[in-house]
């Protein structure tokens, strides 16, 4: 097997150099789901296809960030504009808000 170049990315550790308890108050931005699903394309080609799993209503704490519809018509937008073949809706459907579907289903639709 041939060994081939990755894109430039600072890769999956590093998100934006946030570090872990602002994190953990912001999330990962549409701009991170995008970068890491273009990175993980370019790094297939056609041979595997991608589809990234975007948290929805992930269990936080105090402080930390909750999920919003706009977050994940963002990622869901990102995760396809970066080349997605489809996405994952993760973590558990009982968790997860109505409003927060919706918004995934919306940006499909778009």
């Amino acid at each position: 097997m041939q060994a081939t170049s990755r894109p430039e990315s600072p890769g999956p550790g590093n998100y934006n150099g946030e570090a872990g308890a602002e994190l953990s108050r912001k999330g990962l931005s549409a701009n991170y789901v995008e970068r890491e699903t273009r990175r993980a394309v370019a790094g297939v080609g056609d041979a595997v296809k991608i589809w990234p799993g975007i948290d929805i209503d992930i269990p936080t704490g105090q402080g930390e960030k909750k999920t919003e519809p706009q977050d994940v018509r963002d990622a869901v937008r990102a995760a396809f504009s970066g080349g997605a073949d489809g996405v994952i809706l993760s973590r558990k459907y009982s968790e997860m808000r109505l409003a927060n579907l919706q918004a995934a289903g919306e940006a499909v639709g778009t």
